[in-house]
């Protein structure tokens, strides 16, 4: 007998436009006729060229505990122990029992849906923000409803947005701490507006805070990190990917507060949805302690490279050029408004094509404001300042036109 695809064989959920877009398309024309381009959009840290180490890297991994598989649903308690060693010296204390171990941050996301939500509910995402909730939360059979961010020379939450995107189905409130790639931490005021609507409509928080130790500003004495907060149901979300930069090693973190018997209720829950799947390999587990040593070498260097290439933009763009530089508070990433003469997928078009150089057009991370382009800071200095001067001398002609 032979296969024939049913027209509703695969699920509702799993319905995507898997049309390559055009920038796409361009680039593999570009690649395929063997033309080099200076990628600004890498945001993997071990395609950057930082100063790994064999040694300080493996060698936390050759551990003969690892020949043993005795899984804790919440994660190893050494290595849970050690997250808490990491958050008391920045001055952050935590209960072992409080944090449950994930293969990172998709991971943690999809575990509090699916122990807060039922299909058809909503949450609460900033825009802009990075496209992977969109993602889970169509995998999860549930809905996103957008708050704005909007800028006056730095990020604020349009708290008027937020309540128009509530509604009876609305469950948790999804902060970026800091956004990405608007690179805004979320401030006290902002974090006690945003507890008293929870409280008010019944919500959870979470606190994606992957992000949160690459602060470029000096003063952090208005941002608030959600791990040190107990009054709302909060989980906090961390882990190893950005911050010791060994995205491939699969190992975060959710970090659970709120009144106890909510702390209580999340874990018992957690548990058996961890239990259910055991994603997080025991080898990382057992290293971690160890890698909080050994890798700071690794963040130290990418941390200044980030600022070294942010002071490079706020150096090299000014009134004389039509750009705008917004400002960065922490994260990965910059932001460039360009002229609105051109669209921004326009932008990068003209970009790839003139000058070589590729960026994220704003619309991949619902920018409300148009002609924006983003680029990663992580990127080789040397290789980001030839890639921001191509742009800006590029901008220069398409301007003078």
């Amino acid at each position: 007998m032979q296969f024939h695809e049913r027209e509703n064989m695969f699920s509702k959920r799993s319905i995507w436009d898997f049309k390559v877009n055009r920038i796409t398309e361009l680039l593999k024309q570009i690649e395929n006729v063997g033309e080099s381009i200076i990628d600004l959009t890498e945001s993997n840290p071990t395609k950057v060229g930082l100063n790994y180490s064999c040694e300080k890297t493996l060698k936390p991994l050759y551990n003969i505990k690892n020949l043993e598989y005795s899984p804790d649903p919440k994660g190893l308690l050494d290595a849970r122990e050690s997250i808490c060693k990491f958050y008391e010296k920045n001055g952050v204390f935590l209960e072992p029992e409080n944090l449950l171990l994930t293969s990172g941050s998709s991971d943690a996301y999809n575990y509090i849906f699916r122990l807060i939500t039922n299909p058809g509910d909503e949450i609460l995402v900033s825009a802009p923000s990075y496209p992977l909730l969109s993602y889970l939360s169509q995998l999860n059979d549930i809905n996103l409803k957008y708050y704005k961010l909007i800028y006056d020379g730095e990020w604020h939450i349009d708290f008027d947005s937020v309540k128009k995107s509530l509604s009876p189905r609305t469950k948790i409130f999804v902060c970026i701490n800091p956004n990405n790639p608007t690179g805004s931490y979320i401030k006290r005021d902002e974090y006690e507006q945003i507890s008293e609507i929870a409280l008010q409509n019944n919500l959870v928080i979470i606190s994606d805070e992957v992000f949160w130790d690459y602060n470029i500003i000096s003063d952090m004495s208005s941002i608030i990190s959600f791990s040190n907060c107990h009054d709302v149901p909060t989980f906090t979300l961390n882990g190893i990917s950005k911050l010791l930069a060994l995205p491939q090693m699969k190992l975060g973190w959710i970090v659970i507060n709120g009144p106890a018997s909510f702390r209580l209720s999340a874990m018992n829950r957690l548990e058996l949805i961890s239990d259910t799947f055991l994603n997080v390999n025991i080898p990382s587990q057992n290293a971690l302690s160890k890698w909080f040593e050994t890798m700071q070498n690794v963040f130290n260097e990418l941390s200044e490279r980030i600022r070294k290439n942010y002071d490079y933009l706020l150096n090299n763009i000014n009134t004389n050029i039509p750009l705008q530089l917004f400002n960065v508070e922490g994260g990965w990433n910059a932001i460039l408004r360009l002229p609105n003469i051109y669209k921004d997928e326009e932008w990068v078009e003209i970009f790839l094509k003139k000058s070589g150089v590729y960026v994220h057009p704003g619309y991949f991370y619902d920018f409300e404001y148009e002609s924006c382009i983003v680029l990663s800071l992580i990127i080789n200095p040397s290789k980001f300042q030839e890639g921001v001067n191509n742009l800006i001398d590029q901008v220069l002609v398409c301007s003078s036109k």
